[in-house]
């Protein structure tokens, strides 16, 4: 196929999107072919039928990190970690998520003066991240100001933020502080000027808060869909008096959508401010036979071992970060021996190299692919593992 024109007039010089000159339509045939790479390597049998859900390919981001610079706000240049390419308007991000970064570039441009961005450099400035976040189906916002917790200027710049806070059109504004020598934009360090620290956001009926400091999906309208297929695995499986165990839960996007097939569902994560949220949704959503536990997946083998699963029917659901999860978990895995394992993967050349050490006792049932980063490299997976007869 021929190149398109990118929608994007940044592309060629910002370091975010890859693919806005490649047709859709071969982006979503490579992403297909990479993973189907990935399982050959590891002598994964494959299903007959592999199929990639896709939605649309732009304006779909509920989430963008902006950098200040003394030019304004935007993305770090192709092939650079200090040089910013000015950027008014993202092509792949959604309308309100661009409206919010209109306001903040007028709230820059009328105090440039007194803002004092960060040099990532020289390590000096106060003023370095506008991290936005607009929830597609509940409508919720935040505008998250990241400052330089070293910087003698903080107090001044607190106060143009909570000017920009008193017109701005987000539900929240938060304030958060980091290290000079870090490189992040999220925070233990953080307050409201105004609203909450919470957003909100609604799969198929679920209602479910996620921290403006923490992990949500960037693509709600693609994230349901696959909460839903992922339904649709487990509605083809007898789950009526069985156990649902969901790994690396985060919020409990998964577990509380689903406890209704199970008698009991137990959702494990390990980042505080996530299980916060996950124990919100489940008050919130009621689900009575549902449970969160801050834990390390890791480390909550022998727990899990000694008794609450022992004897009793067992599904699983882990969705872990792009590091897969840890060995341990799959020993414990193989011991506990769940009936059906549904594996959520955002690094499919990490989940290949897994199934294979599952492989000893579980078949690839089923394989689909979601791609919830269309113009990039990126590929969401949902692998179905059942036990071997």
């Amino acid at each position: 196929m021929e190149p398109i024109k990118p929608l994007c007039p940044y592309f060629s010089e910002c370091g975010g999107c890859v693919s806005q000159h490649v047709p859709y339509e071969l982006q979503l045939r490579n992403k297909k072919d990479f993973v189907m790479d990935a399982l050959r390597k590891s002598s994964i049998a494959m299903p007959d039928k592999v199929e990639i859900f896709h939605g649309e390919p732009y304006h779909y981001r509920n989430r963008m990190d902006f950098i200040f610079f003394s030019g304004g706000v935007g993305f770090r240049r192709k092939g650079t970690y200090d040089r910013i390419v000015g950027t008014r308007r993202c092509e792949i991000s959604n309308e309100r998520l661009n409206a919010l970064l209109g306001e903040v570039w007028a709230w820059f441009e009328k105090n440039r003066g007194s803002l004092d961005p960060f040099d990532i450099k020289t390590k000096k400035g106060a003023l370095r991240y506008a991290v936005i976040r607009a929830s597609e189906f509940a409508k919720s916002s935040t505008v998250s100001f990241v400052l330089n917790s070293d910087s003698q200027k903080q107090a001044g710049l607190i106060d143009l933020i909570k000017s920009f806070a008193g017109s701005s059109s987000a539900d929240n504004v938060v304030i958060v502080r980091v290290h000079s020598r870090t490189d992040v934009s999220v925070s233990d360090d953080f307050f409201a000027v105004k609203g909450d620290v919470f957003l909100e956001e609604e799969f198929s009926g679920t209602a479910l808060f996620f921290h403006s400091q923490g992990f949500f999906q960037n693509n709600s309208a693609m994230a349901d869909r696959m909460v839903n297929y992922c339904k649709g695995i487990l509605d083809s499986h007898d789950t009526k008096d069985a156990s649902l165990l969901d790994l690396y839960g985060g919020v409990g996007t998964f577990g509380i959508s689903l406890a209704g097939m199970f008698s009991d569902c137990l959702i494990v994560e390990s980042v505080p401010q996530s299980i916060e949220c996950a124990k919100m949704n489940i008050e919130k959503n009621r689900p009575k036979n549902t449970e969160a536990l801050c834990a390390d997946a890791s480390g909550i083998g022998k727990k899990v071992l000694a008794g609450r699963y022992e004897g009793k029917r067992l599904f699983v659901i882990t969705d872990p970060p792009r590091s897969g999860m840890h060995p341990k978990v799959l020993r414990w895995l193989l011991q506990l021996r769940p009936e059906v394992i549904v594996y959520v993967s955002c690094n499919p050349q990490q989940m290949a190299k897994e199934l294979k050490a599952l492989a000893i006792e579980y078949d690839l049932a089923s394989l689909a692919l979601f791609d919830l980063f269309p113009q990039t490299n990126h590929v969401e997976a949902v692998a179905e593992l059942k036990l071997k007869e």
